[in-house]
């Protein structure tokens, strides 16, 4: 297929497609539940907050293509009961059916009803048409108790369970990724000079990361399958700039490419709400030779505290600019002591 991206960058995401999401790999804390859709955000946070407590290891995975949320509760590394939500997605509406062997859902079916109407059970099969998620903790208690019965070892679950469609897919197609890859990093790079220039830092900018990866000597792109059959690869790519003879890492440029398996045609944004500011210069500056040595500290230039983290990237380069001007300051006048000192 022929690939090509779009010149200028889309200003948000404006898809109705919904994005595979494993907890495994995010952090609750840190990145949130992002799924495309809020409903579907919602409720896997929901789930986890009724499932979660100091003894348990909660894997949520939920697979787009299929809308199938998979809950494993694992408790000293064995399976203590796992849920298996089939979901049911329709515009603002979210049910979901969920299915396990032998159970009675006759008691969740009664007392849930109190709250929301939309349920019914057919044999081992729960359906909520319609959920507020008021019945989801009588769901969890109802298969937690049913679990209790039965040894739910490594070896039966190996033996039961069938292999889950992956989230994450990658692709080897290298006139693909050498595209994105060089895309990624122009781009990138384009956007750090552009911050040098606001500020007038006057240090090199270079690349120092691709944005591909390779195993077994292959290059591949790790993506995700949306629900309408496309695909989305998040992009990390780092850019230094030269100070004092050593580089010094910008911080990660984050990078989102929407690619449409039918066209070819690829899309892309950067994503500034992944932004972190993991650490800024060292706010005592030293210039040290065998003649003279010098060190200055600096706390804070008008409403800058130096020694605190970038909430931005225009805040970063900012201070970066800063720095820089006052390392040129200082060699000045380590410079001009020398010549009236007659080093």
């Amino acid at each position: 297929m022929n690939y090509s991206i779009a010149k200028l960058p889309i200003k948000s995401i404006k898809s109705n497609a919904r994005c595979s999401y494993d907890s495994r790999k995010y952090c609750y804390g840190r990145n949130g539940i992002e799924t495309g859709c809020t409903k579907l955000n919602q409720f896997i946070q929901c789930v986890n907050d009724i499932v979660s407590n100091q003894n348990n290891w909660i894997e949520a995975i939920y697979d787009a293509p299929t809308d199938i949320l998979n809950v494993t509760v694992k408790r000293n590394g064995t399976t203590h009961y796992k849920l298996e939500f089939h979901l049911i997605i329709d515009g603002d509406k979210l049910g979901y059916n969920i299915k396990v062997d032998k159970i009675d859902w006759t008691k969740v079916v009664k007392d849930a009803k109190l709250f929301n109407q939309n349920i019914a059970a057919q044999g081992d099969t729960l359906t909520v048409a319609n959920t507020n998620h008021s019945e989801l903790k009588l769901v969890v208690s109802a298969v937690k108790r049913h679990y209790s019965k039965y040894n739910l070892c490594k070896h039966y679950e190996e033996m039961v369970t069938p292999t889950f469609a992956a989230i994450d897919q990658e692709i080897e197609d290298e006139a693909l990724i050498d595209l994105i890859n060089k895309h990624a990093k122009d781009i990138t790079l384009k956007r750090v000079e552009a911050f040098c220039k606001k500020y007038s830092i006057k240090t090199k900018a270079e690349i120092i990361r691709d944005t591909y990866y390779i195993r077994a000597g292959k290059k591949f792109l790790s993506v995700c399958k949306l629900s309408d059959g496309n695909y989305i690869a998040n992009v990390e790519v780092i850019a230094a700039l030269k100070m004092n003879e050593c580089n010094r890492d910008c911080p990660c440029f984050y990078m989102t490419y929407y690619i449409n398996n039918k066209t070819g045609k690829i899309t892309w944004l950067f994503s500034d709400d992944k932004f972190n500011g993991c650490w800024w210069y060292a706010n005592q500056i030293r210039w040290n030779d065998d003649k003279i040595k010098m060190s200055i500290e600096i706390n804070q230039v008008g409403g800058w505290t130096l020694d605190a983290q970038a909430k931005s990237y225009d805040d970063w380069f900012a201070k970066f600019g800063f720095a820089e001007y006052v390392n040129d300051e200082v060699g000045k006048l380590m410079a001009n002591i020398k010549a009236k000192r007659g080093l």
